[in-house]
């Protein structure tokens, strides 16, 4: 019987396990949503979920407490030095991110801090963001949206020391 190269290679891959192609999951990342809109704050956590689903990185059992970030309030803004230094001296294993939300529900202003002391990229860490372009945009527009949100998420990650 003579296999041409389509046969033999559908065999081939076929023999092949999908087990021997698959990636070791991404570190975990403990990560805390800072805001004073409520509805704002709601939408980042159900997005963040939405990436973690499609594997973009895994959320670890969330060790950190909005509550303990209240002292960085300062002047209607968030104190990004103060949160810095408590994602630093808070004790859990891994990377940890803060992410410091505001503006309206739909176009946000995102300020991802990470451990570390300088920001890894200030430009990817701190972004605006159109939730419904990225839930709800087709192509480009969507995947741009994706991109910064995650490049943001990552960069505070990278920070400290993902």
């Amino acid at each position: 019987m003579k296999l041409d190269l389509k046969t033999f290679l559908a065999f081939a891959v076929a023999a092949i396990s999908a087990d021997t192609f698959a990636l070791p999951p991404p570190p975990p990342i403990n990560i805390v949503v800072l805001s004073r809109d409520p509805d704002a704050r709601a939408l980042l956590l159900a997005y963040l979920t939405y990436l973690e689903q499609k594997g973009e990185f895994r959320w670890e059992a969330n060790q950190l407490n909005a509550a303990d970030f209240a002292d960085c309030l300062a002047n209607e803004t968030y104190d990004s030095a103060c949160v810095k230094r408590v994602l630093k001296h808070a004790q859990f294993p891994g990377a940890g991110v803060a992410i410091m939300v505001e503006g309206a529900a739909g176009l946000q202003r995102w300020r991802c801090a990470g451990r570390g002391v300088d920001w890894r990229s200030e430009a990817n860490q701190q972004i605006n963001v159109d939730l419904r372009a990225a839930l709800f945009a087709k192509g480009e527009e969507r995947l741009a949206a994706r991109n910064a949100a995650y490049g943001c998420l990552i960069s505070a990650a990278a920070e400290s020391g993902w």
